[in-house]
């Protein structure tokens, strides 16, 4: 079986640009295969999808995926909803609420990337400030009002939401700063030419910022802000897909599970994982290694803490009313 997963210019939270040939690598598929459409955001924050085809999980679980690349989720919510997609893996924005909101029913089945409470790691969804100012004293949220601050997708996007946990937690809002639409490309040289002072970044562009001292990293994750661990992405789909192949999307989920597994702890680094990562973002052993995203090694949807990420937005002002959050995630391995 071949699988072309074509991925373009990056948007939003997307990570790299090439084009990919998976092939999966263990037994021959079965004679019959279900075919899930699937929209992904190209990021490492998706590393069981990437890991579960090459190693042939998939196959073995008699799955095979139709994949179209997406710059970011919220751009394809509307199509899950619609049924011209079974599955979206992706960040979960305030265009997913708003979708809620407006009766498109859509089902987080599985979490995918998230970030621990740990305060000693350069987290993989990172606020960084630029070195220049970060040595003029700009080192934490607190000094970022009235600063320029670079966001993917901008107000509304997940990136948005970290950024409003940490001015939160040091009395302030998005309101208190100028938040900048740029892609993560961009960005990069928009600090450079310091048009903007401060962004929200992540992989590959955080370890190009970091290692050429560009910008500094200016507070620990969101998770350890909330309190709590959290994944802000997660792989959604339709009700009609759940409710019309369930046993579909519990073996998809079964195989990812599978995956999620080989990358806990020191097997994310193990390389056949990093090779496997590296051919499909671009990224090399060096870069993976830094703000590595975490895992439930189970996929847990409840690893994905919609309420929390709602409720940022609601206090944000980015949503005008809460949108029933009853029945969204759903355990399907069970």
């Amino acid at each position: 079986m071949q699988f072309n997963f074509k991925i373009g210019k990056v948007v939003g939270i997307a990570m790299a640009a090439l084009t990919v040939l998976v092939q999966p690598s263990i037994a021959a598929a079965p004679a019959h295969e279900d075919v899930v459409k699937i929209s992904v955001v190209p990021c490492v924050c998706f590393a069981p999808i990437y890991i579960a085809q090459q190693k042939g999980y998939l196959a073995e679980a008699g799955i095979k995926l139709d994949i179209t690349q997406v710059a970011a989720g919220q751009d394809a919510i509307a199509f899950l909803a619609a049924g011209k997609i079974d599955a979206l893996a992706g960040g979960v924005s305030a265009g997913l609420f708003n979708a809620l909101n407006r009766g498109l029913n859509v089902r987080l089945i599985a979490s995918m990337g998230g970030e621990s409470m740990a305060t000693n790691q350069t987290p993989p969804v990172a606020l960084v400030v630029r070195s220049d100012l970060y040595e003029s004293g700009v080192t934490k949220p607190a000094q970022l009002k009235g600063k320029t601050i670079a966001i993917p997708g901008g107000v509304g996007a997940i990136g948005s939401f970290d950024l409003a946990v940490h001015l939160n937690a040091a009395g302030l809002t998005l309101k208190d700063v100028n938040v900048l639409n740029l892609t993560m490309p961009d960005t990069i040289g928009a600090l450079k030419n310091k048009s903007v002072d401060a962004a929200v970044t992540t992989n590959p562009f955080l370890s190009q910022l970091l290692s050429a001292k560009t910008a500094v990293v200016a507070a620990p994750s969101s998770s350890s802000v909330l309190g709590h661990a959290i994944a802000k992405t997660g792989l959604l789909v339709n009700p009609e897909f759940l409710t019309e192949r369930r046993d579909v999307a519990a073996r998809l989920v079964k195989a990812l599970i599978r995956a999620s597994k080989d990358i806990q702890g020191n097997g994310f680094l193990e390389p056949s994982n990093t090779k496997i990562l590296s051919e499909v973002t671009g990224q090399n052993v060096e870069t993976l290694s830094v703000g590595r995203y975490s895992f439930s090694p189970e996929l847990d949807p409840k690893y994905v803490d919609l309420d929390a990420i709602q409720q940022v937005f609601l206090k944000e002002q980015i949503l005008k009313k809460p949108a029933s959050l009853e029945g969204v995630s759903v355990q399907v391995t069970r």
